[in-house]
């Protein structure tokens, strides 16, 4: 199994027609989005120290 990890600064995914906007029309991205995973719920634990 292949991981790509995409982080985006200043797109967050209201903007993605694979969440079901429409804001935004990127045709690569949305043909990339019909092949994978999508994953909708994660979590950044701190460290502790």
């Amino acid at each position: 199994m292949k991981t790509v990890f995409l982080p985006f600064d200043s797109l967050n995914r209201r903007m993605l027609n694979s969440y079901g906007a429409r804001y935004l029309n990127i045709s690569n991205f949305n043909k990339l989005a019909k092949k994978i995973i999508q994953f909708n719920n994660h979590s950044i634990d701190k460290e502790k120290r």
